[in-house]
């Protein structure tokens, strides 16, 4: 895939509102990361509902610990995390990211590696830069049962290929198939969202 470039940037006339940039932001859910670790409050205050999950990354492995323990007090661990990094790689594979924020006032990560690691879509802020990562054009949607209103099921996506890695993983984990009716009966996706119809019902209720 062509690397991409950075389609905003937007100058702030004062430091960001931190507590503020998941709204601001506009994203709805998935997963936020923290660079920059000093208080483990500021990790849950990410956290705002049931569809995010919240990693946070320092260099320090004695801040990381103290917050690790302050996550863990307040049962919050697992949905919350934290790990050591070193400052200029994110230990992420690539397109995963939703909304990463830049706490460190001086930071060496390189945009081409905050680029790599968020979704299309996804936005990245660093006190006075919003980076927002851009939709290529060699994703394509699949809106519909046949692909598009048009009923031509032939996607005009080059990106998507033989899957080699697990991206993510959702519900349900156990579905009905072969012999009975199938527990997804249909999904379409459009704007890196997935819609589906689930019946969730017992695997071995038919």
């Amino acid at each position: 895939m062509k690397s991409l470039s950075i389609i905003a940037v937007v100058t702030l006339a004062v430091a960001p509102a931190f507590a503020r940039v998941v709204e601001d932001s506009g994203i709805k859910g998935g997963i936020v990361v923290q660079v920059g670790c000093d208080k483990g409050a500021d990790l849950i205050d990410l956290l705002k509902h049931e569809r995010f999950l919240v990693h946070g990354l320092d260099q320090d492995a004695e801040n990381i610990s103290a917050v690790r323990e302050f996550l863990r007090f307040n049962s919050v661990y697992g949905r919350v995390s934290v790990a050591v990094y070193d400052g200029r790689h994110l230990p992420y594979t690539d397109n995963l990211i939703n909304l990463l924020i830049i706490k460190e006032p001086v930071s060496d990560l390189p945009e081409e590696e905050i680029l790599r690691v968020l979704v299309p879509g996804g936005m990245a802020l660093h006190w006075n830069k919003r980076i927002k990562k851009p939709w290529p054009d060699n994703i394509d949607d699949w809106t519909h049962y046949l692909h598009g209103p048009d009923n031509n099921a032939v996607a005009q996506d080059t990106v998507v290929a033989a899957p080699r890695t697990i991206q993510w993983v959702s519900n349900p984990k156990w579905a009905r198939s072969h012999e009975e009716a199938a527990s997804v009966s249909a999904l379409v996706s459009a704007q890196g969202r997935v819609f589906a119809i689930i019946d969730e019902a017992p695997n071995v209720s038919i």
